[in-house]
């Protein structure tokens, strides 16, 4: 080889190395609004993108448009695709300014935390998957605002609390998914007013009550699942409409619980969190007699360390049940501290457990009463 070739050879390769290295400097973009690449940054920072299967160009280029999963159209981004990527981590807030957005399509990932509520700003929004994630919290109601929506797809996470009433007003929804979550609470009878919709799958949950009848306005519904609740149908006309659409959706009914039920929740301030920054998460409980109470924090390694009390910890990686103060329906400090500038940044997750009484804890998984909140954290 001559020395011509050779020095071509060179040049390349530190050409390559130097593009390896670079940083998208949202300034000199001009495909998208600056504000708009900065969101996507944050996006690809918040969820571990470096960490991504695919993520061909992500703050790498100025052209955001030919990023993996991002399309374009007129100087705004329309779709928003990155399913099956290996996203972890929160969903950012700042998602909910992509006001021209078409498509959210982050299904089949990582991700934790709570459904941020700016997603409701996402007026051009038709398609939302978010499935197949390890999501918590609520379904924000602002969600009803999204009245170009067509496909919802929630199924499949670990969403709790009710159905929103605000869903009834997504006039053009064709596909409601949010089976396999912990949903409680009745089937909101706005749900009724879903014209155009044609798949309703409600099932693995925990709603409650009576099938509200306005469901037989769906003259365009096809498919109806309503499997493993607490539902029942008392009124002849809709019981032949539901049993036509969902044969036997009764035999895996379990009857409404007739006392209070037993919940635990974890509450925090926010949902990112810094060095030396004060930190408090509370825990409440409406207890149910013959529980006992586990609580734990979950680092972004992997590794565990139980909560005894409050601010106290038990051995890495040892099960041990939380012995400090226990009211029902009134918080208590899990932790109550400034965090420390040697942790490592990441995600971490704090869970609660109610387990039977006296057994054993991995003996009772099926009979848990548990919950999840996560934070990001950054040293």
């Amino acid at each position: 080889m001559n020395f011509k070739n050779k020095s071509w050879i060179i040049i390349s390769l530190i050409g390559l190395c130097l593009q390896a290295q670079a940083a998208t400097n949202c300034a000199e973009v001009t495909e998208i609004p600056a504000t708009e690449c900065e969101i996507l940054l944050d996006l690809y920072n918040s969820t571990n993108g470096e960490l991504w299967e695919r993520n061909l160009g992500w703050n790498v280029t100025n052209t955001p448009c030919s990023w993996t999963g991002i399309i374009c159209s007129d100087g705004q981004i329309t779709k928003l695709s990155l399913q099956r990527n290996q996203l972890s981590g929160l969903i950012p807030a700042a998602l909910g300014n992509f006001t021209h957005l078409e498509w959210l399509q982050l299904h089949r990932n990582q991700l934790s935390g709570s459904i941020p509520a700016e997603l409701g700003n996402l007026t051009s929004l038709e398609r939302l998957y978010l499935y197949s994630n390890e999501l918590t919290g609520s379904i924000p109601a602002e969600l009803g605002n999204l009245t170009n929506l067509k496909r919802l797809y929630l199924y499949s996470n670990e969403l709790t609390g009710s159905i929103p009433v605000t869903l009834g007003n997504l006039s053009h929804l064709e596909a409601l998914w949010l089976h396999l979550n912990q949903l409680r609470g009745s089937i909101p009878p706005s749900l009724g007013n879903l014209s155009h919709l044609n798949l309703l799958d409600l099932s693995s949950n925990q709603l409650c009550g009576e099938i509200p009848v306005s469901l037989m306005n769906l003259e365009n519904l096809s498919r109806l699942e309503l499997r493993e609740n607490h539902l029942t149908a008392s009124n002849p006309e809709l019981l032949a409409w539901v049993e036509n659409l969902n044969p036997l959706w009764d035999t895996s009914q379990t009857a409404c619980p007739t006392i209070e039920e037993t919940f635990v929740q974890i509450a925090l301030e926010k949902e990112h969190y810094n060095s030396e920054e004060h930190f408090q998460a509370q825990l409440t409980e409406n207890l149910s007699s013959g529980y006992d109470l586990y609580a734990a924090v979950v680092m972004p390694d992997g590794n565990f360390f139980a909560l005894t009390n409050t601010n106290e910890f038990a051995a890495l990686n040892f099960v041990a049940k939380w012995s400090g103060q226990r009211t029902p329906a009134t918080p208590v400090l899990l932790l109550d501290l400034i965090l420390p500038n040697d942790l490592p940044t990441g995600e971490y997750c704090l869970y609660g457990i109610l387990s039977p009484q006296g057994k054993a804890i991995f003996d009772t998984v099926d009979s848990w009463v548990w919950t999840r909140q996560c934070f990001g954290f950054n040293n």
